[in-house]
């Protein structure tokens, strides 16, 4: 049924079996409140609120929110209050909200959302932030940036030799923001699209010989610091990302008999195995 309770518990049953079922989106009504709506995407999992009420007789739906964004309380009373002005020949939607800087943006929306997802790299994102992003525009009210701030952030990027991986992680970072000022009808358009970034070159040339390989385990194998060493050998042997290796090695989630190390949880938030 798609006639639910609306709870944050059953939304994200309903979200994971959306997921598990590979369903592009659902459709759910809240059982207590007639009109309000929750659509579900399977692919990102996103869980997001509309309100439908019928103002003089024409069917209207307005988009409230992601849930990570508002709570589903705030959800269901601005439903409520939408359907109080309707019926009181008042139009509940609103003009596009007042101006708010980039910072706030990032900080009031971005971050609340990465920890709602449990993003496993918010410091890193607020590294990013702080050292390069935040320079050039915090400043700015989100509507008046465009793309010659971006394309002039790029130049300092590649003036400063960051690494051209680097200057385009920046930059999704900032798309990625930008894109939830779209979502919340702050901007018509993201900034970000058709900026050139520094071609990505991640070919290499160079390995270790079997004389290198060599001398660093017997260095690893003879070095004092038990468990650091081991750590660099697993990951030598593995690739295992530093997080998978101090958080998610444990002996219950390894089959020494099969060879597999059985992750629960990967960068992508999904299991994986080595």
């Amino acid at each position: 049924s798609t006639r639910i309770p609306f709870t944050v518990t059953r939304l994200r049953e309903e979200a994971a079996r959306v997921r598990a079922l590979g369903l592009v989106q659902v459709q759910f009504t809240c059982e207590t409140d007639p009109g309000l709506l929750a659509m579900i995407y399977g692919a990102s999992g996103r869980i997001v609120f509309y309100s439908r009420y019928s103002y003089f007789r024409r069917p209207y739906r307005t988009k409230l929110g992601e849930l990570g964004l508002i709570t589903v309380d705030q959800a269901k009373n601005q439903h409520r209050a939408n359907r109080v002005l309707a019926a009181r020949g008042q139009d509940p939607r609103q003009p596009k909200s007042a101006p708010i800087r980039y910072r706030e943006l990032f900080l009031g929306h971005y971050i609340v959302q990465c920890r709602s997802r449990g993003k496993k790299t918010i410091a890193t994102d607020i590294s990013r932030h702080d050292n390069w992003i935040g320079e050039a525009l915090d400043h700015l009210a989100v509507r008046e940036i465009n793309k010659s701030h971006i394309h002039q952030l790029v130049v300092k990027m590649i003036d400063a030799s960051l690494a051209p991986a680097t200057i385009r992680t920046i930059v999704g970072q900032i798309r990625t923001v930008l894109e939830l000022a779209v979502d919340l009808d702050l901007i018509d358009r993201n900034p970000t699209k058709g900026i050139r970034t520094p071609r990505v070159n991640n070919r290499r040339d160079k390995c270790l010989t079997a004389d290198q390989i060599r001398a660093f385990f017997e260095a690893a194998q003879n070095d004092p610091n038990i468990i650091g060493s081991h750590k660099l050998m697993l990951a030598a042997l593995t690739g295992a990302r530093q997080g998978e290796l101090t958080n998610e090695c444990k002996w219950d989630q390894i089959d020494l008999d099969a060879g597999i190390w059985h992750l629960t949880t990967q960068k992508s938030n999904r299991p994986g195995k080595i």
